[in-house]
C-alpha cells in the first residue's frame, strides 16, 4: 500500500494499481488458504478483502469498528479489537464473522494495540500487556490464552507496528519506551540507553503509529530495524549491537518496510513508494551514496596516542561552487 492505492508488483518489478486502501497510516495485512487466497488488509478505520485483484470492503455488521489489526492463524483471520477483545473469521473466509466468535484478552482491561502470529499462537499486545493465544481446535471455544503465559508491566506495546519476529525472537517497544524481545516469556530488554532516548523522544511527541519495526535476513544475517521520521537503529541479532541508520542528507533510513519474494530481499522507501533491492553486491541507496561513519574506541588523554594499523581511504574529487 503506497498512499491509499493498493499495488501488486510483478517480478519484472511492473506495478498495478487495485485499487483505494482509506487511510494515512500504515496497514497490517496477513493471507489466507482460500482457492484463490484472500489478503485482509486492516487500514486506519476499516479492513478489505483483496481477491483476484478485487478489493471489498469488510462490511460484516458482527465485527465491531476499532479493529486495530489482523493476522492469520490455522484457517482463521484474527481481527484484534481496540477494547482489547478479538474476534475471528469462518474458516479460510476472511470477510464472513459470527457474532459469537469473539475472546477478549483478560490479564487486565487495557486497550488492544495489535495482534501477531507467533508460531502456533498468536499474541494480542494491550498497552500495558500481553497475552499469547491457542487455537484448541475446540469449536465451542476455538482460542484460548495460554495458561501462565500472560504478562504484565514491560511487555505492553506502545508502538502498533513496532512489533517484528526474527528467527523466532519477537522485538517491539514496550510501554516502558524500551526495545524488548520475547520467545513467549517475560520480555527482555534489548535497547541501549541512546536508542530507548530515541523512542521516548518520539513517543511523547505522539508519533506511536509512526514507529515501524520490521527484519532483515541475508547471507546468514538477521536484523531488526526500527525506524521513524526523527530517526532510525538498526540491531545485529547476533551481535547484540545497534547501529544508527541514515540515508544521504537525511536524520533517518528512507526504507520503513521489508518483504522477501522473487529470491531478493526487498525494501520499501516510505517517502516516494518505490521499491529497493538490499544487497551488499550495490554500494549505493538508491540513487544517492550511502552514508558511513567510522567511531574509534575511547582514546587516552594527551600525550597518549592511538595507533592505526592501516587506513585506505578513497575519494572522489568535489566540484568547487
Amino acid at each position: 500500500v503506497v498512499g491509499e492505492a493498493l499495488y501488486k508488483v510483478n517480478a519484472g518489478g511492473v506495478a498495478t494499481n487495485l485499487g483505494t486502501i482509506i487511510g494515512l497510516k500504515p496497514v497490517t495485512m496477513s493471507v489466507n488458504r482460500a482457492v484463490p487466497v484472500q489478503i485482509t488488509i486492516t487500514a486506519d478505520t476499516k479492513s478489505y478483502v483483496c481477491q483476484s485483484d478485487t478489493i471489498t470492503e469488510v462490511t460484516d455488521g458482527d465485527l465491531p469498528t476499532g479493529v486495530t489489526s489482523n493476522c492469520y492463524i490455522n484457517g482463521r483471520t484474527v481481527y484484534g479489537i481496540n477494547d482489547g477483545s478479538h474476534y475471528w473469521s469462518d474458516d479460510n473466509d476472511s470477510d464472513a464473522i459470527d457474532a459469537l466468535n469473539f475472546a477478549e484478552a483478560e490479564r487486565e482491561a487495557d486497550a488492544g494495540v495489535r495482534v501477531l502470529t507467533v508460531g502456533e499462537d498468536f499474541w494480542h499486545f494491550g498497552e500495558k500487556t500481553r497475552e499469547i493465544i491457542r487455537y484448541t481446535g475446540n469449536a465451542a471455544s476455538l482460542f484460548e490464552p495460554l495458561t501462565g503465559a500472560g504478562q504484565g508491566e514491560g511487555d505492553g506495546c506502545a508502538a502498533r507496528f513496532s512489533p517484528a519476529s526474527v528467527n523466532g525472537v519477537v522485538y517491539w517497544v514496550n510501554d516502558l519506551f524500551k526495545v524488548v524481545a520475547s520467545t513467549g516469556g517475560k520480555a527482555q530488554p534489548v535497547s541501549t540507553h541512546e536508542v530507548s532516548r530515541d523512542i521516548e523522544r518520539a513517543l511523547k511527541l505522539g508519533m506511536n503509529d509512526e514507529i515501524l519495526g520490521y527484519s532483515v535476513g541475508t547471507q546468514g544475517h538477521d536484523f531488526y530495524f526500527l525506524q521513524c521520521s526523527l530517526w532510525c537503529w538498526m540491531l545485529d541479532t547476533a551481535t547484540g549491537f545497534w547501529f544508527p541508520v541514515k540515508s544521504h542528507l537525511s536524520d533517518t533510513f528512507r526504507c520503513g518496510f521489508y518483504v522477501g519474494a522473487f529470491s531478493k530481499n526487498l525494501l520499501l522507501d516510505v517517502t516516494d513508494g518505490n521499491i529497493y533491492e538490499f544487497t551488499f553486491d550495490v554500494e549505493n541507496d538508491g540513487s544517492d551514496p550511502c552514508v558511513l561513519t567510522i567511531e574509534t574506541s575511547p582514546l587516552s588523554a594527551f600525550p597518549d596516542g592511538y595507533s592505526c594499523n592501516r587506513l585506505q581511504v578513497d575519494y572522489q574529487r568535489g566540484v568547487g561552487l
